[in-house]
């Protein structure tokens, strides 16, 4: 357990730290890892839609572009999903879950459920809320500045 700090990195740090390993320990035993796990999500929730790009991953993700390649990589080797060459944009990849993906998506999706439930149980709604803008103004402080350099 981490001694109460006041630096806000490190126990932000620690906290993701920790949320990784609690998804990691429930999507395990379905043979992916936990950004696996979110893009194969993703994927089956628009599963519907024909044009789902490996761009649309890289920013639903917020991932580069090499990270979510090996991503992908790695989903296609296990047969969980297909990569298509867009037939209207040669560099575009498209990307489609295979029926084991699908099945394996849908079989972890209560992991992914119960993981943000025990995320959530220590705040209240209204906590909640707050916790999340003041998240996101955190993160586009930090992306304004990665960005910059």
């Amino acid at each position: 357990m981490m001694e109460n700090s006041s630096n806000l990195g490190r126990q932000v740090v620690y906290c993701g730290h920790l949320a990784r390993q609690c998804l990691e320990n429930r999507v395990r035993q379905f043979g992916v890892t936990p950004v696996q796990a979110y893009a194969m999500r993703f994927l089956a929730i628009n599963q519907d839609r024909h044009d789902v790009a490996q761009r649309d991953l890289e920013r639903e993700l917020r991932l580069k572009a090499s990270t979510v390649n090996g991503v992908v990589d790695r989903l296609a080797e296990k047969g969980m999903l297909l990569r298509q060459t867009s037939p209207t944009d040669g560099r575009c990849r498209l990307l489609t879950l295979t029926p084991l993906g699908v099945q394996v998506a849908e079989t972890f999706h209560s992991a992914l459920v119960d993981t943000e439930a025990l995320f959530r149980s220590a705040l209240s709604p209204e906590e909640q809320q707050q916790f999340q803008e003041l998240l996101s103004r955190i993160i586009m402080n930090l992306e304004s500045e990665v960005h910059r350099t």
